[in-house]
């Protein structure tokens, strides 16, 4: 599996989620605040935020629940 590095936006876009909540999931303050969420990675190329698709990835499969058939 090639790791990707994808934008805020692509990020949203995966997790269905507004700008807005992954604000406020990354805020200490609010009630939906997740520490576990994926946090941005540095690559020294811009100061935009940039997520590893492999850290989505995981955090997607840990929080998805199955369903029962």
């Amino acid at each position: 599996m090639a790791i990707v590095f994808i934008d805020l936006k692509e990020l949203c876009r995966r997790l269905s989620i507004s700008r807005q909540t992954y604000y406020d999931v990354n805020n200490p303050e609010h009630e939906i605040y997740d520490p576990n969420f994926p946090k941005p990675v540095n690559l020294f190329t811009s100061n935009k935020k940039r997520f590893s698709s492999i850290d989505v990835d995981n955090y997607i499969k840990a929080h998805s629940h199955s369903v029962a058939a």
